[in-house]
């Protein structure tokens, strides 16, 4: 009997702690162990990854695959860990991601039920690099329209505009094996490497795109641990240069999955400028010690050439790349009182001016209907993270689930 489900995991050097608690937050969990196998392809990692999977595999009951490869090789290592599998579905997933309690059943589950679909995409939790701290759901920007109910979409269009940036977070997505080996021997191993940190997103949309349905699951069934990217670490972090980087890659990845004058991209660039470009990101660079005017100019430049067609970003984001970092530093110290905005990025600004601004996205509809769909995630999300914090202390109470 082929199997549904095969969970899986590239992972690299340092990511051993990390995996090792998202197979327990998999081992915690109730499923037909027969329907399901954990895939890992571990990028040359010297840290131990290999003996603590060994140990895993003896003590469990679901089919472990395990490869390592002796040099890192990139993009190859996620094609390498959807390769081992054998099952009808994949769940690609980020070494340093978990599961929440209940997640493999809830899609075995979603699966059974919609047995042609090619796939589906879960909602998610944000935590810090801990798993300790709840940062919440992702903003509605980031979810489709009504994120509380279940969605069935069948036009690419729908699936671009609707998902596209969901896709850009690797462990959110489920989708038939044999429709991604198609769109990989379609494409080629150069062309996905070339569009690198997004190229499982590029295959994901792909194949989300020619299925013939494609589902949005709300319940919050991953967890994101926040402050662990790869990209973020080759930049030490600096929150400019990461930005800079991170567009640039989604906007690749969007020119590959659509036609730039298409309704989807122009959706999806406009998503990208509420996420990275908006007034208040723009503050936060701009109140950088490291920022300087050539900063200024660079940032001007390149929100005008890339957002141009972007009606929100002429009304909302021009006095502020008109206004200098030195400004912005100084206004910040003349004035000593803060607002927290979602996020950290209300911190660095006054509170009159994160009220403007507040007011200018609700009156443009950045914010529009926010509170309304955020309170309807609320329970669901409530749930999933004290099921996540009850696992979490499940877990302090031995040293392992399989010692």
């Amino acid at each position: 009997m082929v199997m549904k489900l095969a969970v899986c995991i590239p992972t690299h050097n340092g990511r051993r702690n990390q995996l090792r608690e998202l197979l327990d937050s998999i081992a915690l969990q109730e499923f037909d162990k027969k329907r399901i196998e954990i895939c890992i392809s571990d990028n040359a990692s010297n840290d131990g990854t290999e003996e603590m999977v060994a140990q895993y595999a003896k003590r469990t009951d679901v089919a472990i695959q395990y490869f390592r490869f002796p040099t890192d090789m990139g993009v190859k290592n996620f094609i390498r860990a959807i390769s081992l599998a054998q099952s009808e579905y994949c769940w690609l997933m980020g070494s340093d991601d978990a599961m929440t309690p209940g997640a493999i059943q809830a899609v075995l589950e979603m699966l059974d039920q919609h047995q042609a679909i090619g796939g589906c995409t879960v909602n998610k939790l944000n935590f810090d690099v801990t798993l300790s701290d709840l940062a919440g759901p992702d903003h509605e920007i980031v979810l489709p329209e009504n994120p509380h109910l279940v969605h069935i979409f069948e036009q690419d269009e729908d699936v671009l505009s609707q998902l596209g940036m969901t896709f850009l977070f690797m462990s959110a997505h489920i989708f038939r094996r044999d429709l991604w080996n198609e769109e990989f021997r379609r494409n080629g191993i150069e062309k996905v490497s070339s569009i690198y940190y997004f190229a499982h997103s590029f295959l994901v949309a792909k194949v989300a795109m020619h299925a013939a349905g494609w589902i949005w699951i709300p319940d919050c069934l991953v967890v994101q641990r926040l402050g662990n990217s790869s990209a973020r670490e080759e930049l030490q972090k600096h929150e400019l240069s990461y930005a800079f980087q991170s567009t640039n890659n989604a906007m690749s990845f969007f020119h590959e999955v659509t036609e730039p004058d298409s309704p989807s991209y122009r959706e999806l660039l406009r998503k990208l400028y509420v996420i990275y470009w908006n007034p208040i990101q723009l503050l936060r660079y701009k109140f950088q010690q490291s920022a300087s005017v050539s900063d200024d100019i660079k940032i001007l430049g390149y929100c005008t050439r890339h957002f141009r067609r972007v009606m929100l970003f002429w009304f909302t984001a021009l006095p502020f790349l008109f206004t200098p970092s030195w400004l912005v530093r100084l206004v910040r110290t003349r004035e000593p009182e803060y607002t927290l905005l979602p996020g950290k990025a209300g911190q660095i600004c006054p509170k009159w001016i994160n009220h403007v601004i507040t007011r200018i996205l609700i009156l443009l509809g950045i914010e529009r209907g926010a509170r309304r769909e955020i309170d309807r995630l609320v329970k669901s999300t409530n749930q999933a993270a004290n099921s996540f914090f009850a696992s979490n202390r499940k877990l302090a109470s031995r040293e392992e689930i399989f010692p």
